[in-house]
């Protein structure tokens, strides 16, 4: 049985695009959802070769979550959440159903690190 444990922030991507091509989003929702997993991590992008004769990297954020949140809330791939400051994007929607019954229990969401 699924139980929320704490609130996000949910935006969703509408249809339509702006004059400037770029996406529009719908007010943000408070949604209750439960913390599976949030890892966010320090990861070394490589620079190109010819820009540094060291080899050098730059060092950047990646955040990986899981987030269960009830079916009635009509999440799709690209939506976004803000949860503990962190601004994550949707990329996996899974429907999870309950062992007994067979009814839908609740959504699994991956996110990740969303810069916009």
């Amino acid at each position: 049985m699924f139980r929320p444990n704490t609130f996000a922030m949910w935006t969703k991507r509408e249809k339509n695009y702006n004059q400037f091509g770029e996406p529009v989003w719908a007010r943000p929702v408070r949604t209750p959802c439960a913390v599976v997993e949030m890892r966010p991590s320090m990861v070394a992008t490589p620079i190109r070769t010819d820009a540094s004769a060291s080899h050098s990297s730059a060092d950047e954020i990646n955040t990986k979550a899981i987030l269960l949140i009830e079916p009635k809330y009509a999440v799709q791939i690209g939506d976004r959440f803000e949860i503990d400051g962190y601004k994550l994007r949707v990329t996996s929607v899974e429907v999870r159903r309950a062992v007994s019954g067979g009814r839908i229990d609740h959504l699994e969401l991956h996110l990740e690190a969303w810069w916009v």
